[in-house]
């Protein structure tokens, strides 16, 4: 509303400003105009008496002629009196020149004229004393007979300036007329405008007021807040709309008064509101106060009422107050809600089995639960919090591991599952898995998280790993024992038969086949086993692995079935760096190639393409062959040990690759699939996470091997 009024302010100015300024032009206007006016005057009265002159100089004339040929004194009388009447004729025209030009021939004029009037004034002379012939002997001397032409040509081009400066005149007045009606037009358009701005500003302003006092009203239902007056001179109470809904009553039904507001409140609140009041009133006190009451309907409500002094402007004494009230009975629900959840949150917290805490960044400890304590050999959490002064010292089995941990943190907000080794109170060392995060409040950090006992999983974990390396142990023991009774089996019917096939009949060389067949099966069958085997031990060391050179080693090695094949091995151009196992990384590739190699179709020779893409934090690897195909439903039997789809005599094998190579994938923490379309081929896809860099940027062009 400020605003609205600032712009009234600001157009009345402005409009003020329009108007003196064009009045003060109009005006200026006028005053030139009514100047013009008089110079008209001026120049139309200097043609009179240039007229008079001319007229003048005539009758002079005349009257000298009458009087030389009559001698009679009444031409010289006239004589002398036209004679004056030049000179004031000629004295007007001086005293009137408008410009300087004209007084300059006014000036000459004045000259001849009187030049003329002294050889006038000669030949009476002459006439007098010597008679008329030599008074027109006198007057026709060459000088003295052009003085009249002369003057005669001089005031007819002075009347010609004069007239020339009075069409000027006439035109410059028109021209100012004719501004100043468009000056009085464009005033009272001015006015006009003004008047509808005005009536336009006074209407928004209007409307604002109105939409103001329509959003406070709003603005009281929706935060629930009513407001009251109280006159105490009058004993008047004023309520707003929201106010008599809050105390639950009809605005035309009931009257407010100080007694009736008290009798919504209990004996006790009734007490304490009017010292309170009377506080106030005394300068005492503020009056806010939160308290119950009761509604019409008798229901309760808790409200929080806030008001000031109002003070007489003459007397300077209380005159009244002004407040509000609010409906926080939501507010006070809420509140119990947060008290009960907060409780329930600290007993679920003191009774988590794992530990629970807050510190600062500095290592002091901000919470505790007895969880956390219990971990830590303390009795309780006040324990704890009063005994560790610095928790990067006294409870990590290195200081720096928390320094390390807490820079993970700020860099990436939080870790999970950070296995670490901690102190307790007794100074044992114990295997703890943290979950920990850094939360910013109000521009102070703290960290926050739980603690799990992992000691027992540890010792368990190491003794699981020492079973693995016992059993890979065992398995490569038993795959070697088993493989060579099978090698000397298998030696030994070919040595047989080699020697002795000529003495046997073709059912014993069927046999000696059969067996020989069955004991390079087994033999196979191991090898298998035991790459299975390998294939997921998670105790192998992940490094960097660079897939250009694992996919180099597949394709030398491939290089002779390939040939044998006429196969063609399509590879991306340039191949990510993953983190994982090299071995069990080049199984995989070596498992898929030389599987899109072997199922491939008698009518072309095989292709395999091997191809990746960025997915997210991960790498998209896909194989793709163009052989046989997979048929859609027994596309889910790949993936289980020992599933073929062909007979040996067709397509040999044990039906572990693909097992492997799906273990392998998932020891790598990705996933693989497949999509085929029988006849035209298939596509294997995998996933592996990345490293922490590349070596260069993958491209897909595709370069044959």
């Amino acid at each position: 509303m400020k605003n609205y009024k600032n712009k009234v302010y600001l157009f009345l100015y402005v409009s003020l400003v329009i108007v003196l300024g064009s009045f003060a032009i109009l005006f200026t206007n006028f005053r030139k105009q009514v100047k013009l006016q008089n110079k008209i005057l001026v120049i139309e009265n200097n043609l009179i008496q240039a007229d008079s002159l001319i007229n003048n100089l005539l009758q002079l004339e005349s009257a000298k002629r009458g009087f030389q040929l009559t001698g009679d004194v009444t031409y010289l009388r006239d004589f002398y009196r036209i004679k004056t009447g030049c000179l004031q004729n000629l004295s007007a025209l001086k005293k009137n020149a408008v410009h300087q030009n004209d007084l300059v021939n006014i000036t000459r004029i004045d000259g001849l004229v009187k030049t003329r009037l002294s050889s006038l004034d000669s030949g009476i002379t002459l006439f007098r004393n010597e008679g008329t012939a030599a008074a027109v002997a006198f007057m026709q001397q060459p000088g003295k007979r052009d003085l009249l032409n002369r003057v005669s040509l001089d005031l007819a081009a002075l009347k010609n300036t004069f007239q020339d400066h009075l069409r000027g005149i006439t035109i410059d007045i028109n021209e100012k007329g004719n501004r100043n009606v468009a000056g009085l037009f464009l005033l009272l358009f001015v006015f006009v405008a003004l008047m509808l701005v005005a009536a336009k500003t006074f209407r928004k302003a209007q409307k604002k007021m109105i939409l103001n006092h329509l959003k406070f009203k709003q603005a009281q239902q929706i935060g629930k807040i009513g407001s009251w007056e109280w006159n105490f001179q009058t004993g008047h109470l004023k309520w707003s709309r929201e106010q008599y809904r809050i105390f639950g009553v009809d605005p035309k039904l009931f009257q407010p008064s100080y007694d009736q507001y008290l009798l919504f409140l209990d004996p006790i609140e009734q007490h304490r509101t009017k010292r309170l009041i009377n506080d106030t009133i005394d300068g005492i006190a503020e009056f806010s106060l939160e308290h119950q009451i009761t509604r019409a309907d008798g229901s309760c409500l808790f409200v929080f009422e806030q008001g000031t002094i109002l003070f007489d402007e003459k007397t300077g004494k209380p005159s009244g107050m002004f407040g509000i009230t609010q409906d926080i009975s939501d507010r006070k629900r809420d509140a119990e809600a947060l008290q009960q959840a907060r409780r329930k949150f600290e007993d679920i917290v003191d009774h988590a089995a794992d530990g629970i805490y807050q510190s600062t960044p500095e290592g002091k400890f901000i919470m505790v639960n007895p969880s956390m304590a219990a971990i830590f050999g303390y009795d309780s959490p006040e324990q704890m919090m009063m005994m560790v002064t610095n928790i990067g010292e006294q409870l990590y089995a290195v200081a720096e591991e928390r320094e390390t941990m807490s820079e993970l943190i700020r860099l990436y907000g939080h870790v999970e599952d950070y296995e670490i080794q901690v102190v307790t109170r007794n100074r044992e060392t114990i295997w703890v898995s943290a979950n920990i995060r850094y939360v910013e409040v109000d521009n102070t950090g703290y960290f926050e998280g739980t603690l799990e006992n992992i000691t027992r999983r540890k010792a368990d974990e190491q003794e699981i790993l020492q079973l693995n390396q016992n059993l890979d142990q065992f398995a490569n023991i038993t795959a070697h024992d088993l493989q060579e009774p099978i090698r000397m089996v298998s030696g030994f019917l070919g040595l047989f038969d080699k020697k002795y096939g000529h003495q046997i009949d073709e059912q014993g060389k069927s046999y000696i086949v059969r067996a020989k067949d069955g004991a390079d099966r087994m033999s196979i069958l191991i090898r298998d086993l035991l790459e299975y085997s390998r294939s997921g031990n998670k105790s192998a060391k992940y490094e960097p692995v660079d897939l250009n050179h694992v996919l180099d080693l597949v394709h030398q090695d491939m290089e002779i079935v390939m040939d044998k094949a006429d196969a063609a091995l399509y590879i991306s151009n340039s191949m990510p760096v993953v983190e994982g196992a090299q071995s069990a990384l080049y199984r995989l590739f070596l498992n898929l190639v030389s599987n899109g190699i072997k199922f491939c179709r008698k009518d072309c020779p095989p292709e395999v393409t091997v191809m990746v893409e960025e997915s997210g934090d991960q790498w998209l690897f896909s194989v793709r062959d163009n052989g046989i195909g997979v048929a859609e439903n027994d596309q889910h039997k790949l993936f289980n040990a020992f599933q073929r789809l062909h007979r040996r005599e067709e397509y040999p094998g044990t039906g572990l690759g693909l097992v492997t190579c799906k273990k392998i994938v998932e020891m790598h923490g990705g996933k693989i699939w497949m999509e085929s379309i029988p006849g035209l081929g298939t596509t294997f896809y995998f996933t592996l996470k990345k490293a922490a860099e590349l070596i260069k940027p993958v491209k897909m062009d595709l370069i044959r091997a």
